[in-house]
């Protein structure tokens, strides 16, 4: 009987110190929260600790339209807060989606992703498997970040704020890469890629970080990029997908000849359709004669890319006529140099 009163007596001051610590560090706090923290002051310390954990709350579900703000609030004052009420990581408004999803719905709030990640990871707030909350059942936060889940938040006409978006949160992807949190077998596990095209605006941000990040996302997913994005009417978006697709895969030209096993036809044959063969072919010259500083057309490789595709059925005859007719006496040369002597 005694131990289970010693025990009480301790939490109870426990507790008491909390909200003498954070008295003492109330301008290490969130300025939303000094305000309210110096409107309770003289309430009890469970009072005291009740109403700043709800006003924490709030803030981190922006409920009534005042949420995070990197413009205001810095990361070191936010992370103090949570290390002092870490429950509110895991929190469900309305018994739906933990805190991290909500900062999606602002782009002022959306840097702050990574921060609750990193503390929902390390104060054991979530299983291993949901990152930190980041994949927290079907509140998929890396998903959303491809596909503007909350995109009605943002006008999907405004070409210049959707490069705005796309800024912000590549931003936030490059932070959880640099952090181990998102890792390359995400983009397949999760499918990104996919998710990264069911949007009218192309995320050139985004689509050339994935890509970089783990090139076989390109390879997995070709030719159906090409026919992914090019029916959008923009050749812009046709030379940024073969010319990372050409430095990756070099041998493979980029997938350019590559067959499309749902109806025959390959990515040459979409974008002449769709801009005309003339503009197609001056932006391949163009974008191979650029990638010789990558090697892209050394000896070695123009060797690999005319075997590859007489060898290889899933490539269009054209992509052999191609290559033949750039410069038939350097791929022979170069094919004659790999031969056994």
């Amino acid at each position: 009987m005694g131990n289970t009163h010693g025990g009480a007596q301790l939490r109870v001051t426990e507790r008491e110190q909390r909200k003498l610590e954070i008295l003492r560090r109330l301008n290490d706090l969130p300025v939303t929260l000094r305000e309210t923290i110096d409107g309770a002051k003289e309430e009890d310390t469970e009072s005291f600790l009740s109403i700043i954990e709800e006003k924490l709350i709030d803030l981190l579900y922006g409920i009534n339209g005042n949420g995070l703000d990197c413009d205001r609030d810095t990361h070191e004052e936010i992370e103090t807060a949570i290390r002092f009420f870490p429950q509110v990581l895991c929190e469900k408004y309305w018994g739906t989606h933990p805190p991290i999803y909500a900062q999606l719905a602002y782009l002022k709030s959306v840097s702050f992703i990574p921060l609750l990640a990193k503390l929902g990871i390390e104060l054991n707030q979530f299983q291993k498997e949901e990152r930190g909350g980041l994949l927290y059942r079907e509140w998929n936060v890396l998903r959303s970040l491809m596909n503007n889940d909350c995109r009605e938040w943002y006008d999907e006409d405004d070409e210049d704020q959707q490069c705005l978006v796309d800024e912000k949160y590549v931003a936030v992807v490059k932070s959880l890469g640099q952090m181990g949190i998102f890792q390359k077998e995400d983009i397949m596990e999760e499918d990104l890629m996919w998710e990264l095209s069911h949007r009218n605006h192309f995320p050139e941000l985004r689509f050339r970080y994935l890509v970089d990040f783990d090139p076989n996302c390109l390879h997995d997913r070709q030719p159906s990029i090409y026919r992914i994005w090019l029916r959008r009417n923009d050749i812009h978006v046709f030379r940024i997908i073969f010319e990372l697709g050409a430095l990756h895969f070099p041998t493979e030209i980029g997938f350019l000849f590559h067959l499309d096993k749902n109806d025959g036809f390959t990515p040459f044959d979409r974008a002449c359709y769709e801009y005309g063969t003339k503009k197609v072919i001056e932006i391949i010259e163009d974008v191979l004669v650029v990638g010789n500083r990558h090697d892209i057309e050394s000896d070695d490789n123009i060797a690999k890319s005319l075997i590859y595709a007489t060898t290889t059925s899933a490539v269009h005859l054209d992509g052999v006529y191609f290559l033949l007719r750039r410069d038939p006496g350097r791929y022979c040369h170069a094919i004659s140099r790999r031969e056994p002597a």
